[in-house]
Formats: structure tokens, sequence, C-alpha cells
């Protein structure tokens, strides 16, 4: 008896990442996503693309666009050079601080406390 890796199909990784199967495989064709271990009906994907697709969509919420993902993500991987806990890492710090910036908004708005950023430029736009 082996203990296999967990396998995916597209329409699982879409399913567990609330996005669509087409999504998953834009990723793949932008390069965001590398591509399964197999094509066709055999196509599996594994754990690796389930935290990188995590990790796309912590830094998506986190307001980044895709171009600015993917650079991103082409450099954290060769900084790590093949260490697959490394983009677990990224997915903890991103999903942090998304944690931090939902927690942040929900005070704002339930204290009525503007930000303090439109605040600053709200001030620097009266005084012209």
């Amino acid at each position: 008896m082996t203990d296999d890796p967990p396998r995916y199909t597209a329409r699982d990784l879409a399913a567990l990442c609330d996005i669509s199967e087409r999504t998953v495989r834009y990723y793949v064709a932008e390069g965001l996503l590398p591509p399964p271990a197999a094509r066709g009906r055999g196509a599996n994907f594994d754990d690796d693309h389930l935290t990188r697709l995590r990790l796309i969509r912590a830094m998506q919420r986190a307001g980044n666009d895709l171009e600015a993902i993917g650079d991103y993500l082409r450099e954290l991987e060769a900084e790590l050079a093949g260490r697959p806990s490394g983009f677990e890492s990224a997915l903890a710090v991103w999903t942090g601080r998304t944690e931090r910036l939902e927690i942040e908004q929900r005070f704002r708005s339930r204290w009525n406390v503007p930000n303090p950023r439109t605040a600053i430029a709200w001030r620097r736009g009266s005084r012209c």
C-alpha cells in the first residue's frame, strides 16, 4: 500500500479555490501555474499547484494584478530553486496580510475611522 500524493483535475482545483476551470487553464497558459503532469484527460495537478493557486488568489485579494503576481512568482521560483515549502511560506505571509487588511477595514467601517492614506490625500487636495 503506497501513500500517493493527492492529485487534482483542473475542475478540482477550481472548486477548491472558488474559481472557474477556465481560469485555472488561463493561469497555466499565462505561466502563473506550471503545466499539469500530463495532457488531456490524464492531466493532474498536485499540492504544489494548489498552494501556488492559493497564493495567486491571496495576492489578487491584496490588490495585485496578474502581471505583478507573475513577476513575483518568477522571482520567488528562482530564489526557491525547487524547494516547494517556500510557496507555502509565501502563502502564509499573503494570507496574513489579507486577514489584517480585512480586520482593519471592518474596524474602520464600524467605528467610522477614515483610512489614513485617503485622509492625507483628501487634506492635500483641500489645500490647493
